[in-house]
């Protein structure tokens, strides 16, 4: 059932979260197919996803009916779009892209373009999540499943946040954000929290997204864990 007797309550709860989500899937790094021109195309009688722009076939489907394959690329899609999310803050461009404004900021990775690679993949996280883009996004199905209202307003603030605190230069561009690390990584995470629970509620395996199911023995009502940026064990519902 995906369902783990770990209490919450108990007073070694977080101990017991940490050995039980180390045991999920661990993130992968950036560079999915959520991130490729792909399509998926009828090869010989078999199903396969393609990168339309190499030609190089990703995934074979073989016999599959359309419907599978289609319902198994989307997930594989949830999935990816929260590896970025789980892996955004330990991208080597970080701590030279995020902290108070006159705070120098350093690091050898910068020479390969990990501070721009950093920026770049935080741009187009906030693109598709600040919150004046969730009327389009759900006119495209982006639904994020069946969340409360109170929970796309956490959702979008948090991504509007992110955008709030650019550093720009002169030219426009953003060159790094105005903020605490430990304040992005909160944002991150309220986004982070809530693409896990849209993947879950879309049918992917929670342990495929690094949350852990508990049925709180006290309410008998089921809730979703995950670790956070700092290691701590999270309700995200």
């Amino acid at each position: 059932s995906g369902i783990s007797a770990i209490d919450p309550s108990s007073a070694t709860f977080e101990a017991d979260m940490a050995a039980f989500t180390s045991q999920l899937r661990k993130p992968v790094a950036a560079g999915s197919i959520a991130k490729r021109s792909t399509q998926v195309v009828d090869i010989g009688g078999s199903m396969k996803l393609v990168d339309t722009q190499t030609g190089e076939v990703i995934q074979d489907f073989g016999d599959a009916d359309a419907d599978t394959v289609n319902s198994e690329v989307a997930s594989t899609e949830r999935v990816d779009f929260v590896d970025n999310l789980v892996g955004l803050t330990d991208m080597p461009g970080f701590n030279s892209a995020v902290g108070p404004l006159g705070i120098a900021r350093f690091a050898i990775g910068d020479a390969f373009g990990a501070k721009d690679e950093f920026i770049g993949t935080t741009e187009n996280i906030i693109k598709n999540l600040t919150l004046n883009t969730f009327a389009e996004a759900k006119e495209r199905g982006m639904t994020f499943g069946a969340m409360s209202e109170g929970e796309w307003k956490i959702l979008g603030e948090s991504a509007t946040s992110l955008s709030n605190y650019r550093e720009l230069d002169k030219a426009g561009n953003v060159v790094g954000y105005d903020v605490s690390e430990e304040g992005f990584k909160r944002e991150v995470d309220n986004l982070t929290g809530y693409a896990r629970l849209d993947a879950i509620i879309k049918g992917t395996p929670a342990e495929d997204v690094g949350v852990s199911i508990l049925v709180n023995p006290k309410t008998n009502e089921t809730e979703y864990w995950s670790l956070n940026s700092f290691g701590q064990p999270t309700l995200i519902r």
